[in-house]
This record gives C-alpha cells, structure tokens and sequence, in this order.
C-alpha cells in the first residue's frame, strides 16, 4: 500500500520529500491494521487538497454505511479517548492540536484506521493552474 499512495501522491505533484514520508505512513499503517484486524478487506485512503496531504489505511467498509463513522482517538492503553472535534468532524483532517505522526482512531463498532496528514504548499509548477482546486 506504501507504493501504491507514493504513486498517487508523486501524480498529484507532491514534493519527493513528502511522498517518502506518506509511503512510509502508509507502510506502517497498512502492517498494523492487517496485524490488528480480521476484516476481509482493508482500504487505502489518499487525499489532497492546496494545503494538506493525508493517507489512511483502514478496515472499515463504508459502501454499507450512508455517511462516515465517527472515529475516535485510541489512547496508548488502547483504549477510547473522547474525541476533541466536533460530532461529523474527522480528528484525522482537523486535528485541534496539530500534532504531527500517525494518528491510531477506532470506531464504537470495531473498526480501526491508522494514517496521518502533513501540510503541504500546494501542487507544483508542473501542474495546470486550478489542479486540485488550487490557486495558480
């Protein structure tokens, strides 16, 4: 899954610098998720927009669910830590501390998701005005 979100980010125009570091995001977060999950299938979520980049790897399965579910940080004990966001608000994207690194959230239900996001400042040169949505 690491190479797979390289890809995807290196065709976004991310920096080189930056997609290292997703793919080794995604690595790691694809290893614990399979390590931590008896889900038959697992998803690979990469997104960006003119500021930031975020990758994810979870079990969860949302071509059942009508909206998104509400992911819940786990502590280092492992368990459920109430949430700093808003209800309908993923802590992933807006994270009210900032901080940086992987980020471990679950579900009432079981699911698991590991990922991370870092900012970035927009698409390169190389890309079209207006990609991603971005200013030229």
């Amino acid at each position: 899954m690491g190479d797979l979100a390289g890809a995807a980010l290196g065709a976004m125009g991310v920096p080189a610098w930056l997609v290292r570091r997703m793919t080794d995001a995604a690595r790691v977060a694809a290893h614990h998720v399979v390590g931590h999950s008896t889900a038959a299938s697992y998803q690979l979520q990469v997104t960006a927009d003119c500021s930031s980049v975020t990758v994810a790897v979870t079990d969860y399965d949302d071509q059942m669910m009508a909206r998104p579910p509400a992911w819940l940080p786990v502590g280092s004990d492992n368990t459920l830590l109430p949430s700093e966001v808003p209800p309908g608000v993923d802590p992933l994207t807006h994270n009210p501390n900032g901080a940086d690194g992987l980020h471990l959230h679950r579900t009432l239900d079981g699911y698991v998701r590991l990922g991370c996001q870092a900012s970035w400042p927009g698409p390169s040169r190389a890309h079209p005005a207006g990609f991603l949505g971005c200013p030229p």
